[in-house]
């Protein structure tokens, strides 16, 4: 079984880390896709999403904190 790794290695202070299974992080499949570990969305985030875009079926809208994704490297507009 291959195993799934870690996309980059992320400080708990940037992953904000509540408790060692509830870190935010960004993983590597064997695949090459990304897996994320982030919160569940708020349900009033789904009507707030642009015009053409949706969660399908078997699909979930996950928050990542700005930080997580700046330190595995996204490069993002200013916020």
């Amino acid at each position: 079984m291959t195993q799934i790794k870690p996309q980059i290695k992320l400080l708990a202070t940037a992953a904000s880390c509540l408790t060692d299974s509830s870190c935010p992080a960004v993983f590597e499949l064997p695949s090459g896709d990304l897996a994320l570990i982030g919160s569940e969305a708020p349900a009033e985030l789904l009507d707030q999403l642009p015009q053409g875009t949706g969660v399908g079926p078997g699909e979930r809208l996950v928050v990542v904190p700005r930080s997580v994704a700046v330190a595995a490297g996204w490069k993002l507009p200013p916020a």
